[in-house]
């Protein structure tokens, strides 16, 4: 996935579509270091104000303060703890060097160790040995604490290209409608909720999941018990009921840095009252999504009252077919997220079938007799990267777009098949290269 540029500094007008790039080594080394919720916010900031490179940050312990509201000495305390933390890099024998021009690119420049700290404050830097960072001197302290222009931090990039390091929206540390401080809700989540949150962010697959992977890829699914009841004309309803949300051992462990079973049977619920918070502040919210296979493993079962249901978890080679519905603060947060529960739960009607009068609720779909599906709830991140100027933003969206679509021509056609009128989704705001345009979808 290619990044054409990196959006904090080509469109600074509008918080929520900027973004800031950091390096998945410093994750690794933020989650083994169990670092503290204050700490990664801390690194959150300085990342977000860094130049093109990702590097040179001018954030300072004011910025820090005010995002996370939080006293000048825990401030000074969490820099600490970002300039004792490691992280691991490939040795490198680049030339080291800094531009001749404001015209010319800048060149990052990587220290030479098999690991380094992932913050230097100025001073620290120069004290390596390492050329002044780009930018002013500061020529007084004064000077150093209060001209924007001043390059305050350096953040090693470990030797990871900027299209491959892990993207964040920079709402999550600017703010946004629903929150104006989202770093101090993160921090009042805890240090868990803060871990888990940057893991998300690193586990993200907008691509083929267009949000977090599920349960099968490591992380959280929403499991449903589904029932599925024939229609005429070789199609049938698909109607979930939601059952758990469940998620992966090995990874509660590794956040937890557990290494004993009893160990995380008395400590798993920390992992699960971080994930609640996220969700309750409105840093994750769920999409229902209809997806391409069974669930698996098949269980058939008979409930008092109900048809044959059965339910399980996510099959390893499943797609994403469309979202059916949304759950949760503040989302969805992109004009590709198009629900069609509502389109499949006309149609049925309008086939003159009167079954759902006490399920109205329960997310659905039509689907083909014998075609494997299931309902299962997705979660996405909020403060994710949206400007379509980031092309992988703009594959993702177009991608998920067209999910739709499918899905909306293939009920349209059935409703063709008995005489029904076309259904047309209003009219959606999606991407171009350039800028936000208003576009209808082609439906046959």
């Amino acid at each position: 996935m290619a990044q054409k540029e990196k959006m904090s500094e080509s469109t600074p007008s509008t918080p929520d579509r900027r973004s800031f790039a950091i390096p998945k080594a410093v994750i690794d080394a933020l989650i083994g270091s169990q670092t503290d919720a204050i700490t990664i916010g801390a690194y959150l900031t300085l990342a977000a104000h860094t130049d093109m490179t990702g590097q040179f940050s001018t954030a300072g312990l004011k910025a820090i303060r005010k995002n996370l509201s939080i006293d000048k000495p825990r401030a000074q305390k969490a820099i600490k703890a970002l300039a004792e933390i490691r992280a691991s890099t490939p040795p490198s024998n680049a030339v080291i060097s800094t531009p001749s021009s404001s015209k010319k690119k800048l060149r990052l420049i990587q220290p030479t160790q098999s690991s380094c700290p992932i913050v230097y404050t100025r001073e620290q830097w120069l004290t390596e040995g390492y050329p002044p960072p780009p930018g002013p001197e500061p020529t007084t302290e004064k000077v150093l604490r209060e001209d924007p222009r001043i390059v305050r931090f350096v953040l090693p990039t470990f030797d990871e290209p900027l299209q491959e390091r892990v993207w964040i929206g920079s709402a999550l540390v600017q703010g946004d409608d629903l929150m104006e401080k989202p770093l101090r809700g993160l921090k009042d989540c805890g240090d868990v909720a803060a871990r888990l949150l940057v893991v998300l962010y690193k586990a993200q697959d907008l691509l083929r999941w267009y949000g977090i992977p599920p349960c099968c890829e490591g992380f959280f699914e929403h499991r449903y018990c589904h029932y599925t009841e024939p229609l005429d004309g070789g199609h049938s309803v698909l109607l979930a009921k939601p059952q758990a949300v469940y998620g992966n051992t090995p990874f509660f462990m590794r956040l937890l840095a557990l290494q004993k079973d009893q160990d995380f049977k008395e400590q798993k619920t920390k992992v699960w009252d971080a994930f609640t918070a996220l969700q309750s502040m409105g840093f994750l919210y769920e999409a229902t999504c209809l997806l391409n296979r069974h669930p698996t493993p098949f269980i058939q079962e008979k409930q008092p009252g109900d048809d044959p249901s059965y339910h399980g978890g996510i099959d390893k080679d499943a797609d994403l077919l469309c979202d059916l519905s949304y759950d949760g603060i503040g989302g969805p947060v992109s004009p590709a997220e198009v629900p069609i529960c509502d389109s499949y739960r006309l149609t049925t009607t309008d086939f003159g079938h009167s079954i759902y009068n006490n399920r109205l609720t329960l997310p659905m779909a039509l689907v083909a007799n014998g075609a494997p599906a299931m309902i299962a709830g997705l979660f996405r991140l909020r403060y994710r990267v949206r400007n379509p100027l980031n092309a992988f933003i703009e594959e993702a969206d177009s991608t998920h777009l067209d999910r739709a679509k499918t899905q909306l021509n293939q009920l349209n056609y059935r409703r063709k098949i008995k005489g029904l009128d076309s259904l047309m989704e209003d009219t959606l705001k999606i991407h171009s290269t350039l800028q936000y345009s208003l576009m209808r979808l082609n439906l046959v």
